[in-house]
């Protein structure tokens, strides 16, 4: 008898997570993205057989919104084929900062927030013990069953038209747990980040694209769970 699929158990782990830190789950939708076929899983194995190397293809994207102290968010969580990918939560928080802020990986593997060469709030972060404490949960791969996604940044902020501030947190994993979806570190990195921002925020840029901004907006446009 087969147990339970990779999709499954991330499923399942989120949930527990989610019991876990008191968050409720409003809603779920599974996406599915174009067709894969056994052939073309096929050829994806042969490929990280034979070169150590396997294109990533989202197959299919879980949606979740959930609500918490933080407010209500967004948590994308696409797969291909059985294997979770590099997951994304959104949210929308009160205020802003003075500049958009990342926080990406710099030369030799080290990290570091990126501020538009704002020396004093780049001292602001660096000064957050709780903020810090925070950074330090996030993972900077995604492991698979096909291999490992390294992650160029893992969080950003930046101020929207509207005085409120987007967040977004990528979601890599433990090489020890491939179901981990960092719920806790990215409850963690908004608690810490929500007393930094000041009363209004500006229209700002972003240091990176991220890949389920479309799918945020979109589900707020449409009447996201409130």
């Amino acid at each position: 008898m087969f147990g339970p699929s990779g999709k499954e158990r991330q499923r399942e782990a989120l949930r527990s997570q989610a019991t876990a830190f008191g968050v409720e789950v409003m809603s779920f939708d599974e996406l599915a993205i174009g067709d894969r076929s056994v052939a073309d899983e096929a050829k994806q194995l042969f490929r990280l057989a034979a070169v150590g190397e396997a294109p990533t293809t989202t197959t299919s994207i879980d949606v979740y919104w959930l609500r918490a102290q933080i407010g209500t968010f967004l948590y994308a969580q696409p797969f291909q084929g059985q294997d979770a990918l590099v997951g994304e939560f959104h949210v929308q928080l009160a205020g802003g900062l003075p500049q958009p802020i990342a926080f990406c990986r710099a030369a030799f593997w080290r990290k570091k927030w990126t501020t538009a060469e704002d020396p004093d709030l780049l001292r602001t972060l660096e000064a957050s013990n709780e903020l810090r404490s925070a950074t330090k949960q996030l993972a900077w791969s995604r492991h698979t069953t096909r291999g490992e996604i390294d992650l160029d940044w893992t969080v950003q902020l930046s101020g929207l038209a509207d005085g409120t501030s987007q967040l977004v947190v990528q979601a890599g994993n433990s090489p020890l747990d491939l179901h981990q979806s960092m719920l806790g570190p990215f409850l963690s990195v908004g608690h810490a980040l929500a007393p930094l921002l000041r009363a209004e925020a500006v229209e700002q840029g972003r240091y990176f694209e991220p890949q389920y901004d479309w799918l945020f907006w979109a589900e707020e446009q449409g009447g996201s769970p409130a």
